[in-house]
């Protein structure tokens, strides 16, 4: 498996409230990279960020993806879109898939996705190329350490295994960075 892991493509603008498809920066060299990746162009399966996303708002930006790759000169003969909808297909759609897309988004729902569909697994025995976007690159590394936070609450998610040492660490980085919003929050409310 080749795997390409960015944080954005710049392939959109908003004007007026409506994102509008562009070409999908090259600036670093990222379309030179994929079409030199790409063993075929048969299929490319888009890995949805939230399953809870209502079915047109992942159509939307999966549709801005793909353009915005035909608009750099990678097309595919097949375009999938896997998200709760189509979940139960997620083994066929990857099967022969030359291109899986893990978009950015939410990286912990779009953990839960992975977990109930089995994506690890699934492509542990894939031989073709995978792009992972902010949250779909996070979610393609062995541990993840999410950071929620509001106002008044720190909570940290752990996923993947986690051996006792970094567990550790971790929790010590929780305590650190929970003190830092309580000496913040006390501030606020005395000044």
């Amino acid at each position: 498996m080749i795997r390409i892991l960015a944080s954005e493509f710049n392939n959109y603008e908003k004007l007026d409230g409506k994102k509008i498809t562009r070409p999908m920066d090259n600036a670093n060299g990222v379309v030179d990279q994929i079409k030199n990746s790409l063993i075929n162009n048969k299929k490319i399966v888009f890995v949805t960020s939230d399953m809870n996303k209502p079915r047109e708002s992942v159509i939307g930006y999966a549709n801005i993806t793909f353009d915005s790759m035909k608009m750099v000169g990678i097309s595919f003969d097949e375009y999938l879109i896997l998200d709760r909808e189509s979940m139960k297909n997620a083994n066929k759609y990857i099967d022969g898939a030359s291109l899986v897309f893990l978009c950015g988004g939410d990286t912990y729902k779009q953990h839960e996705l992975f977990e109930a569909i089995n994506l690890r697994e699934l492509l542990s025995n894939y031989d073709g190329l995978v792009i992972g976007q902010s949250a779909g690159a996070l979610n393609m590394a062995s541990n993840v350490l999410i950071v929620l936070k509001n106002k008044k609450t720190l909570s940290l998610f752990f996923l993947r295994d986690w051996g006792l040492l970094i567990l550790i660490l971790n929790l010590i980085l929780f305590m650190i960075l929970q003190s830092l919003m309580l000496m913040k929050y006390i501030r606020e409310m005395l000044f």
